[in-house]
């Protein structure tokens, strides 16, 4: 199960892309801090950062009237439900990185290569457009 940037996960717009990377390069730390603080910290800066990014996502979305902006949403709802329940195992010392693990190599891939890439074509369609 990786967990690790990949090109492939590109969408094509700078900004979602550079967030994307930012938000693997997160979890990674977070997988990989070897104490309760240090995994505390690293989810509280991964949720943090998260929520920003889904922000700016929606911000785009809401500019550009995307028509899936409400399915789109709701599916930031619940990552980041997921990652305050990953935060709330660490705080109380139960340890489910295999779920944090799982989290990115199957559902943030996953959002990613099709929410966020149909997002991505969407934007550009409507700046060609503008």
């Amino acid at each position: 199960m990786s967990t690790s940037w990949n090109d492939a996960y590109l969408v094509g717009h700078a900004d979602i892309d550079s967030q994307h990377r930012d938000m693997f390069a997160l979890a990674e730390l977070l997988i990989h801090a070897d104490t309760q603080s240090g995994r505390l910290l690293c989810a509280q800066s991964l949720y943090d950062y998260t929520k920003n990014h889904f922000a700016h996502e929606e911000h785009l979305m809401t500019q550009s009237d995307y028509p899936e902006l409400h399915e789109h949403k709701q599916q930031h709802d619940h990552l980041l439900a997921m990652l305050d329940r990953i935060a709330q195992d660490i705080e109380a010392g139960v340890v489910k990185l295999h779920d944090l693990e799982r989290l990115v190599s199957d559902w943030l891939v996953s959002h990613i290569n099709t929410s966020d890439a149909k997002l991505s074509l969407f934007l550009g369609v409507t700046a060609e457009q503008g």
